[in-house]
């Protein structure tokens, strides 16, 4: 790319998406897949159905409740992904750790429902941020961070010998180069019993760490 640049007129600008030519009907792009294009080199397990048992996979990092890694700093929130049924909206909530509040931080048009870069009613995109004062947990919809706020019935059903009810998980972000961006995860989560593919939603959390 050409620009009016003096100290560097010419850019190298990497372009990368997905494509898809009738939404769901079995052509949402896997996790993996949607970890790629970003151009992430996170360990994403192409297969992450664990039936809602609460097991790792891959870079996975495992914890219900977090803490802001700047205090000073909020902590940030853009929706990257979604590929759930079209057209419900979703909503990102959070909640301080012993609290049964679940506050609200945006929720996405539902006509994104099956896209990269979901936005607001408004149009602008869909994002949001806080300012906890200690340590909390994230939700979307009904699926929670802390796997014990979460229904286990469905998976109990499909074969989770227990415990149950990961439906959200944490992959840290490792950039093109393999180094890993401090304080930075995508959160993807999958409503509960449906097919444990974890791109439901997917979001791109920063300045976080997990609570101890």
């Amino acid at each position: 790319m050409q620009t009016d640049s003096r100290t560097a007129p010419a850019t190298l600008v990497s372009l990368a998406g997905l494509w898809q030519s009738v939404s769901e009907k079995g052509q949402e792009p896997p996790t993996r897949d949607i970890s790629a294009a970003f151009g992430w080199t996170t360990v994403v397990p192409l297969d992450l159905n664990q039936n809602g048992a609460v097991l790792p996979e891959g870079d996975e990092v495992m914890s219900g409740y977090w803490l802001p890694a700047d205090p000073t700093m909020p902590v940030k929130v853009r929706q990257i992904e979604a590929y759930h049924t079209y057209p419900h909206p979703a909503t990102f909530k959070w909640l301080a750790r012993g609290s049964t509040t679940l506050t609200p931080l945006f929720s996405m048009e539902g006509h994104w429902a099956q896209s990269l870069f979901p936005q607001l009613a408004s149009g602008q995109p869909a994002a949001g941020q806080f300012s906890p004062a200690g340590a909390f947990g994230l939700a979307v919809d009904g699926e929670n961070s802390d796997d014990t706020r979460n229904d286990q019935s469905v998976d109990k059903s499909k074969g989770c010998p227990g415990p149950c009810g990961h439906h959200v998980r944490f992959f840290p972000l490792y950039d093109a180069s393999g180094s890993l961006v401090p304080n930075a995860y995508y959160l993807v989560m999958d409503y509960s019993g449906i097919n444990y593919d974890y791109q439901d939603n997917g979001y791109l959390v920063t300045n976080i760490k997990p609570a101890a």
